[in-house]
């Protein structure tokens, strides 16, 4: 007996009203953990970072049912338009950044001064505004569910292993004499030992610790081969003998955990929250027991200070300085330097145009290097409130195309590869990253060997 054409379409309206339900559930359940992390850095903010790193700026917060109105609905707006799951290049980066940097970026900024609706008011509505597209441009093209998925080729791993041993040798001639495993109190020093020699000796550095080792960590765990991943992992233990970068010291665990959660199904918007929760009450420990345990008092300055808080409050700072001094209208960016020309403010500073080292000497008063994510170095420092727009619109731009070439992928293999690049995004320049951390050479490796694929398969 066939369905009858009124059968079908009641069957296809109760189907539609199950999607709708199970989006909004999850899209509330997601939220609710974006809110009570957003409350974790508020009250870390308040019992850590004011009284134990006040040095950086922060201060004691305070807020009022207005504030906290208008802090919620930024936050909630693009949280509501997350990806539902990380299965997608462009899905790890959204929700790296938003974690990383937008959520404390909008906390600290409202909570750390008594002004900051009236100061930063029209920034945090471009922000929002902004990430908002970021959000969506995340789902412009679909996760491919296809069996049939691209995964490197012999050739390709061969290929970057040679690489790898090119530049391994060039690093090792330059540095060997130097190079040394250091604890948390000589870092500064080894960094100024293994600093970069040339521009040349910049990007190999960079794409030796955050494009070539990770590519062949993660296809050691794709093809389940023990000597790639034992090459990788020499890799990241050689760059952090030569500039003592604990991220990269750190990246091969990052990158396995990464791998495994893509590789078992564990990437769901229900795992998302488990981890979003998991910080919470990690930001939650740190403020009650940080005088009590060393590690606790450890974990606030490498876990919430480095890598949610201080990209926070540099979003502020950076608007701060350069919507006083003068912002560089991206003419910090290489190339772009010479047709727009430096900012009167800046051209005979030495450090220009390192902004983290200006910003470090300018607002926080030391001889450092503040590097901040692209919303604050690409955004609120080029061009105040329309920067911050403009970038987010960029970002989403080049997320569409990575999605483009990288949704043919291997999902585990592509995201826990690309998991150094989404990083580095809260720590850098959008245009550093695509120049000298693989930005714009992975999405041309992927389109390249999956065009290679497609053709041998012909």
């Amino acid at each position: 007996m066939q369905d009858t054409p009124l059968a079908k379409s009641i069957g296809a309206c109760l189907l539609i009203s199950s999607s709708l339900r199970s989006l909004c559930k999850s899209r509330l359940v997601l939220l609710a953990c974006m809110l009570l992390y957003a409350y974790s850095l508020y009250f870390a903010h308040a019992e850590y970072l004011s009284n134990v790193q006040f040095m950086w700026g922060f201060k004691v917060p305070s807020v009022d049912i207005y504030r906290v109105v208008v802090a919620v609905i930024f936050i909630a707006v693009p949280s509501c338009l997350l990806p539902s799951s990380i299965s997608k290049p462009s899905s790890l980066f959204v929700f790296v950044t938003f974690l990383f940097v937008y959520v404390p970026s909008i906390v600290i900024t409202v909570g750390n001064y008594t002004d900051s609706l009236d100061t930063y008011g029209s920034l945090l509505m471009a922000f929002c505004a902004g990430f908002s597209i970021v959000c969506l441009s995340s789902n412009v093209i679909g996760a491919e569910e296809s069996s049939r998925k691209d995964v490197p080729s012999f050739y390709l791993g061969l290929g970057m292993l040679m690489v790898w041993l090119v530049f391994c040798a060039v690093l090792l001639n330059t540095y060997l004499p130097m190079m040394n495993f250091v604890g948390l109190d000589d870092i500064y020093q080894q960094r100024e030992l293994g600093a970069a020699t040339s521009l040349f000796m910049g990007y190999v550095q960079v794409y030796f610790a955050y494009m070539i080792s990770p590519f062949l960590l993660s296809y050691g765990l794709l093809k389940k081969n023990v000597l790639y991943m034992i090459v990788a992992v020499v890799g990241f233990l050689i760059m952090f003998m030569i500039t003592a970068e604990r991220t990269v010291m750190l990246l091969p665990f990052v990158i396995f955990i990464v791998y495994m959660v893509c590789a078992k199904g564990l990437n769901s918007y229900k795992h998302v929250c488990i981890f979003v929760i998991f910080s919470s009450l990690l930001n939650f420990v740190i403020s009650f027991f940080y005088l009590n345990s060393d590690v606790v008092d450890k974990l606030g300055f490498y876990f919430l200070t480095r890598t949610m808080a201080l990209p926070g409050i540099l979003f502020s700072q950076y608007y701060d300085l350069f919507s006083k001094l003068g912002f560089t209208y991206w003419s910090h960016v290489t190339g772009l330097g010479a047709l727009v020309g430096v900012p009167d403010a800046y051209a005979d500073d030495a450090k220009w145009p390192m902004l983290g080292k200006i910003v470090a000497e300018r607002v926080i008063g030391v001889e450092s290097n503040s590097n901040a994510s692209l919303f604050a170095t690409d955004g609120a420092a080029a061009f105040g409130a329309v920067g911050v727009f403009v970038i987010c619109v960029i970002f989403s731009l080049w997320l569409i195309v990575l999605d483009s070439v990288g949704n043919r992928w291997n999902r585990a293999f592509v995201i826990s590869a690309l998991f150094p690049v989404s990083y580095a995004l809260t720590n850098g320049s959008f245009f550093t990253i695509l120049s000298s951390f693989g930005g714009l050479l992975w999405v041309v490796l992927l389109l390249a060997a999956s065009r290679k694929n497609k053709f041998q398969q012909t």
